[in-house]
């Protein structure tokens, strides 16, 4: 609903086939939520939030790309500590605590994996959820 009264587009088609991740269902559930609430917060009208995920070499990439304002890449390692938002944020007068972007970071920690900001003012931001790949399986394992 919050896509669609922002009047921006949802897309999960990017998954590829075959692609499982063996995570704490209701911790993945919101580290998704987290990302694309923000996707869809910082997006105008008319932009796109998608989500999809991906192999990458020995590694699951769960991915919400943005089309929105983007990040200043001074504030990447900023936003993801408690409490803290972008500079642009601000400016948009965004309302939030700063903590969504902070709790992804512990729960996929938590699950061994890593996350990666890329962004650019003005064309928007990709976030990769990176799960550690159990060669054995070849899911996505938990630690």
């Amino acid at each position: 609903h919050a896509a669609s009264n922002a009047e921006v587009e949802l897309d999960i088609s990017g998954v590829a086939p075959g692609i499982t991740v063996s995570a704490d269902r209701r911790a993945f559930r919101q580290m998704v939520m987290n990302l694309v609430t923000n996707g869809i917060k910082f997006t105008e009208s008319g932009g796109r939030v998608s989500i999809g995920a991906e192999r990458v070499a020995d590694a699951i990439h769960v991915i919400v790309s943005d089309t929105g304002i983007g990040i200043d890449s001074e504030d990447i390692s900023r936003i993801l500590e408690p409490f803290q938002q972008a500079k642009n944020c601000i400016e948009r007068k965004a309302s939030g605590a700063g903590l969504g972007l902070a709790i992804v970071k512990e729960i996929i920690q938590r699950h061994g994996g890593e996350i990666d900001i890329q962004s650019q003012i003005g064309v928007g931001t990709t976030v990769r959820l990176i799960f550690p790949q159990d060669i054995a399986s070849g899911t996505a394992s938990t630690s």
